[in-house]
């Protein structure tokens, strides 16, 4: 019967160390091998005292972990997002086009960057208000994320300026999903009624070059972009 005590510390120290699936089995199969044993040893009531104190402890024990989860993937949300639009940061997107260019060297997955900048978005802030600026850009990240795949991340570089990575998608594919952005942000509608257009940089990953080299060609894209006109969109 005293044996069966040891289930406890097994039991919290088992739920921390392997998977959740594979501790939640191990906990029940030793809550049902410690009342069994104390039922053979100390009869029905030793056995119930021990069946349910186990059950409590597996089920705050897995409460615990579960809050803990949750707080976890709510500071790693933080951590990799823009507070003001809810797109990915600078930070993740590093990570993420490290990631992306690894892919494509070892398997030729083809993928492209959207570099992405509102057109005179000083004038914006400063006719409309910062408070204006600052819901034209949730709306512009709105837009975008309602018109691409799950699969496109969206990211904030700072200030007006944000990058699309496009995974599986040739240069011909990115230029026409940039040409329907840039065509999109112009006929919608925007607060207090003002125009809003982008330029638009576009360039897919080449074999050899590293991460920083093709945004690199991106943001030349874009800036090719803004001194020709803007509300253009170069490959």
């Amino acid at each position: 019967v005293f044996g069966a005590f040891w289930t406890f510390p097994i039991i919290l120290y088992g739920s921390f160390v392997l998977r959740r699936k594979m501790a939640i089995f191990a906990s029940l199969g030793l809550w049902a091998g410690a009342t069994i044993s104390t039922f053979a040893q100390g009869g029905v009531s030793s056995a119930a005292r021990v069946s349910i104190s186990l059950l409590l402890t597996i089920v705050m024990i897995n409460i615990v972990i579960t809050v803990l989860a949750r707080a976890q993937d709510q500071l790693t949300f933080q951590s990799i997002t823009d507070p003001l639009t809810g797109a990915y940061n600078r930070r993740h997107m590093e990570v993420m086009l490290e990631r992306a260019a690894c892919q494509s060297e070892r398997s030729g997955t083809p993928h492209a960057l959207l570099s992405i900048d509102i057109d005179h978005f000083k004038d914006v802030n400063d006719f409309h208000g910062h408070a204006i600026g600052d819901d034209t850009l949730r709306r512009l990240t709105a837009l975008v994320r309602a018109r691409v795949r799950s699969v496109d991340l969206w990211f904030r570089m700072g200030g007006e300026e944000f990058l699309l990575l496009a995974p599986d998608t040739r240069i011909g594919e990115a230029l026409g999903l940039a040409e329907t952005l840039r065509r999109e942000v112009m006929a919608s509608p925007w607060p207090n009624g003002h125009e809003v257009t982008v330029s638009i940089g576009v360039a897919e990953f080449a074999n050899g070059e590293s991460w920083e080299a093709w945004l690199q060609r991106a943001d030349l894209a874009l800036y090719r972009a803004k001194h020709g006109g803007r509300n253009v969109v170069v490959g």
